[in-house]
């Protein structure tokens, strides 16, 4: 999928999702950008690597993890939704949630990346370069909102 295809794919739900959380659509396509290697790596709807509460649908997989400075191949049940506009709201709920730093700065994408830190349960990722990663996928949207009014 090149990057202008995922931003077809996933633009819409993006804008919708923004519309009613404020979320700006350009952080929620660059993080889940991230996650799924631009929506080559995308299992049951999840774009941000959700970890499955417990009782929640999910799929397992092998992930890789940072621990103790090093790379760790660990499995993982990962939450599974019905379509990627559900996985984005749920994003959005763990955020407003959980990051309460990140979620207050939803309109300015360096400080909303870097407070993703600062979570109740630790940072949303374990890769100590995870903020600077989300940065640059960020500068590297195409341009995908369009002038289709």
């Amino acid at each position: 999928m090149t990057k202008d295809d995922f931003c077809s794919v996933y633009g819409t739900d993006a804008l919708l999702v923004e519309g009613a959380t404020g979320l700006m659509a350009d952080i929620i396509l660059a993080q889940s950008a991230l996650e799924t290697g631009w929506g080559e790596h995308v299992y049951g709807n999840n774009l941000f690597g959700i970890k499955a509460r417990d009782g929640e649908p999910y799929f397992e997989k092998t992930t890789q993890e940072w621990e103790n400075g090093q790379m760790v191949k660990k499995v993982q049940r990962f939450a599974s939704y019905t379509s990627p506009l559900v996985c984005m709201l749920r994003y959005c709920e763990k955020i407003r949630t959980n990051y309460i730093v990140a979620w207050s700065y939803r309109n300015n994408p360096p400080l909303y990346f870097d407070g993703l830190k600062y979570g109740k349960f630790g940072s949303y990722a374990t890769d100590p370069n995870y903020t600077s990663l989300c940065l640059r996928v960020l500068k590297s949207l195409p341009e995908w909102r369009g002038d289709n009014d």
